[in-house]
Order: structure tokens, then C-alpha cells, then sequence
């Protein structure tokens, strides 16, 4: 595993994570969490085979097993337009509860992040055809991103409102239709961050 792993250099000097109630990471007050924080590969041949396996399993998007890694984007307007889509939602309406984290990753120490596309192409990872569109700008980062390293956190609502109209217009109750539609939002987004999420 560790010869897959990023050095600080290689990184670009953010990432991002769009975060969602249907996710199997979490948002703590250490940070994002994977639902599998303890597994571990070494550099044995069949240890390659697990990760490589692992890997695989996490970017198929209909796998619910527990996932040791969070993903995240390297472009903050592909993730910005892939929350939007709001995927996960399927033929749900859009509900606008999720949220885009920015990652400092000079800050992210000795956390272990892997570039998908290089994981693919040297492990040989098959993936399915939707995640291999977005392999070139995703990144896999092992159990957690710590609190620290978390420069920004936006709701969905206020990206997709700084995407119409730019910070200069910022309007606090977009998209409610009152003030009691804000605080009865409010106390939605709370009980959705109760919900342990089925995807990563």
C-alpha cells in the first residue's frame, strides 16, 4: 500500500468532498470519517490483492460493504457540479442536504491519499464505466481527514446559489420560502446528520 501512496508534493493544494445523509463517512468533530477505520494492507502480494480489491469494491457504486476510504475531488467545479446532480438521490427529488468540504492537504500529515487514476492503472482495477469518467480528478484517502485540515465547509443550497449569483449577492434565506422554513431546515439538517449513511 505505501507504494501507492501520495507524496505531499504530488497533491494539489486542495481537495474536495462533497458530503451527503446517504454516505458511509461521517462528519465528526475529528473529521471525516470512513465507516472502516481499522483495516490496513501491507506489501505482501496478497495484501496488494485486498487493496486492490478494496479499491475496486469502493468505486462501484452499488457496493454497501464497509468502505476504509472517503473520496474526494480534485477540481473544486466537478465537485460543485456532481453535488449538484445530487446522484445519490436516484429518482428522488432534489432535496439540497448535502455539503462541500474544502481540504488543505499540506495539512493532512501522515494520512494516506491515493490518485484513483493511478491506482487503476497500475493496479489494473476494473471499474465500472460511471466511476472510470471521474478516476482522472478522484482521490481516495484512507479511514479519515482530519478536523484540521478542513479550511471550508459550504451547504449545497449555498453553492448552488454562489454559482447563480457570486458571493456579492449572498442572500441567507435563498431558497426558503420564510423564516420559519430556515429553522425548520435547520432542525431537518440536524436529524439528517443522525442518519448512518449507505454509500461513501
Amino acid at each position: 500500500m505505501n507504494q501507492y501512496r501520495c507524496r505531499p508534493e504530488e497533491l494539489p493544494p486542495n481537495l474536495y468532498r462533497v458530503q451527503y445523509s446517504e454516505s458511509q463517512t461521517t462528519r465528526t468533530d475529528e473529521g471525516l470519517k470512513a465507516v472502516n477505520t481499522t483495516t490496513v494492507y501491507g506489501d505482501s502480494e496478497h495484501e496488494r490483492a485486498l487493496f486492490k480489491q478494496a479499491v475496486g469494491r469502493h468505486l462501484t457504486w452499488s457496493y454497501r460493504g464497509r468502505s476504509p476510504f472517503v473520496s474526494l475531488f480534485s477540481d473544486r467545479n466537478h465537485a460543485e457540479n456532481w453535488g449538484c446532480a445530487e446522484p445519490w438521490r436516484g429518482s428522488k427529488p432534489y432535496r439540497e442536504q448535502w455539503t462541500l468540504y474544502t481540504i488543505e492537504t499540506s495539512l493532512l500529515g501522515e494520512t494516506y491519499v491515493f490518485k484513483v487514476s493511478e491506482l487503476v492503472d497500475t493496479l489494473g482495477v476494473r471499474i465500472p464505466e460511471r466511476a472510470d469518467q471521474h478516476k482522472r480528478g478522484s482521490y481516495l484517502c484512507l479511514h479519515r481527514v482530519p478536523a484540521y485540515a478542513i479550511l471550508e465547509e459550504r451547504a449545497g443550497r449555498d453553492v448552488k446559489y454562489f454559482r447563480k449569483y457570486g458571493d456579492e449577492h449572498w442572500d441567507p434565506y435563498f431558497g426558503y420560502d420564510s423564516d420559519d422554513s430556515v429553522v425548520q431546515n435547520n432542525i431537518n439538517d440536524d436529524s439528517i446528520k443522525m442518519i448512518e449513511g449507505l454509500w461513501n
